[in-house]
């Protein structure tokens, strides 16, 4: 299984030149921003594969636009990639450093798949390597999701930054992990894989020198590494695709919660048939015919959130980060709020706690996200076991468990949101009635 992949431009398929070797083949899409920097200045070396220009497009859009102006700036972001393509550019990468108080970022996924498509639509996708730099990929599923919908390569800086900032002492001894090796320990997590092996050895008591064979082969096996699949590889593995050229833009994902607006624009191709045999061979003829083709449709059969949706969340999280204030205000008032902020932020820094808020997005927090683990309903269920079984208290702790939990998966769950509907109930004639006497008791029926 390899994570090894060519980005940039690449040559006319059917014939067979030196071109075809002029690309930036990378170990895996994971970069750091170092290998950023040289991409965003060809001179610095893939000038000498025949990249001679880069092109970095903002993935923003405008806060004063409202949720309704973050369509429209996609919109925008594939027509300057096409742009810069005909201008020459032989690499894109789609940034949201620029964000401020004005500029709201787009979801990095969302931009990516946009124009992944727009250059399919196009016949341009095999004309440029596409790279995102962003701050929301943290995860491994956030980079599976980025690959398998077209991008090239990814730079995660705000991670970057986050294990920079804690290998400064603030989380982590500085004398323990340097920032270079925790960078690499990140990148290592999303796409490492080790190799597992089981060895049965049956002792066979013959020879003495068949004997010591055997006992080095135990001791090699004891000194293997035994570990399991992980990040990238994980994914790849799970899917039957043993190549990042196979899985980089197969689209082999499903949309839940998304409206079919969303997914017609940013992520759904042609036909599905072939791009998934495409995605299957695994092949470099098979990926490259892929990309000059179509991706499958992604599917979104529940509906969902739409582009306002999405628009709204994203301003939500920008007003959390640029508080907006009248500017008419008084100037004493005005002076009296930015004395406040500083002894706020002083005093933050003195505890070394976050200014951000926290969402409970992997620990239920109030306020935050839902999580089927409801505190309240674990807190309904001690209680109902430390009660004596079959009291008055013990049944009405149970009940309230049983109602919170049944809430709590209707509002995390699909199938929470699923009602069984019964048929009308008829009188049934006597003669139509099974004895109960005939029934297995339900004794019998918990023993299997």
């Amino acid at each position: 299984m390899s994570l090894r992949t060519p980005i940039g431009p690449s040559g006319n398929l059917l014939s067979n030149d030196s071109r075809q070797c002029r690309r930036l083949v990378l170990d895996n899409p994971i970069i750091t921003q170092e290998q950023l920097e040289q991409i965003a200045h060809p001179e610095s070396g893939l000038s000498a594969i025949g990249i001679a220009k880069t092109a970095i497009v903002p993935i923003t859009f405008p806060r004063r636009k409202g949720p309704t102006g973050m369509h429209r700036a996609i919109s925008n972001i594939c027509e300057q990639v096409e742009d810069a393509i005909d201008d020459g550019a032989g690499m894109v990468i789609l940034s949201d450093r620029l964000v401020d108080e004005n500029n709201v970022a787009i979801p990095s996924l969302l931009a990516g798949g946009a124009v992944h498509q727009a250059l399919v639509r196009s016949k341009r996708r095999m004309n440029v390597g596409l790279i995102v730099d962003t701050a929301e990929a943290r995860e491994v599923h956030h980079h599976a999701l980025l690959l398998g919908f077209g991008v090239d390569a990814i730079c995660p800086y705000l991670a970057y930054d986050t294990i920079h900032m804690m290998c400064s002492g603030i989380k982590i001894d500085m004398k323990s992990l340097d920032p270079e090796t925790a960078v690499y320990n990140y990148r290592k997590a999303v796409d490492k894989v080790r190799t597992m092996q089981l060895l049965l050895l049956l002792p066979l008591l013959l020879l003495m020198l068949v004997l010591l064979v055997l006992l080095l082969l135990l001791l090699m096996l004891v000194l293997t590494s035994l570990s399991i699949f992980q990040g990238l590889r994980k994914v790849m593995a799970k899917i039957g695709i043993s190549t990042m050229q196979g899985y980089k833009g197969a689209q082999i994902f499903e949309a839940v919660g998304v409206s079919t607006d969303v997914t017609d624009d940013a992520f759904t191709g042609g036909e599905f048939g072939f791009s998934l045999l495409c995605s299957l061979l695994c092949s470099f003829l098979a990926s490259l015919l892929f990309s000059l083709l179509t991706a499958p449709p992604v599917a979104a059969r529940i509906g969902g959130i739409s582009w306002n949706d999405i628009a709204a969340d994203q301003l939500r999280r920008h007003e959390l980060a640029f508080p907006s204030r009248d500017v008419n205000e008084p100037a004493v008032l005005q002076v009296r709020m930015l004395l406040l902020v500083v002894l706020l932020v002083v005093l933050q820094l003195l505890v070394l706690t976050s200014l951000l808020q926290n969402m409970g997005d992997y620990h239920w927090r109030d306020g935050g996200e839902a999580h089927v683990n409801d505190p309240s309903a674990i807190a309904a269920m001690q209680a109902a076991v430390r009660m004596p079984a079959g009291s008055a208290g013990a049944n009405a702790a149970y009940e309230e468990y049983s109602t919170k939990a049944k809430a709590a998966v209707k509002n995390c769950t699909l199938r929470g949101l699923l009602e069984i509907k019964y048929p009308p109930r008829r009188k049934l004639k006597e003669e139509n009635l099974i004895p109960l006497s005939e029934v297995e008791p339900a004794s019998e029926i918990v023993k299997r």
